[in-house]
């Protein structure tokens, strides 16, 4: 791990050992309908980020709800 878990006031560990960097996770928000029925949430703490890789190529909301359920 690296050194800045020793000294570091931010650190949390996860059940891994590495920093936890959300406060609770991901949840659900019930009240508020989405594309695939749901919304998500998250909080985040000082140093999180959420990184991911997306397709650029755009289709119609009811192919990509198809393509989803796959």
């Amino acid at each position: 791990m690296p050194g800045c878990y020793k000294t570091c006031d931010l650190y949390d560990p996860r059940i891994d050992g590495k920093c936890r960097r959300f406060h609770y996770g991901f949840g659900y928000v019930p009240a508020i309908p989405g594309i695939l029925g749901y919304v998500s949430k998250v909080s985040f703490k000082r140093w999180g980020q959420l990184l991911a890789y997306a397709y650029l190529d755009l289709v119609p909301v009811e192919r990509g709800i198809k393509l989803s359920a796959r």
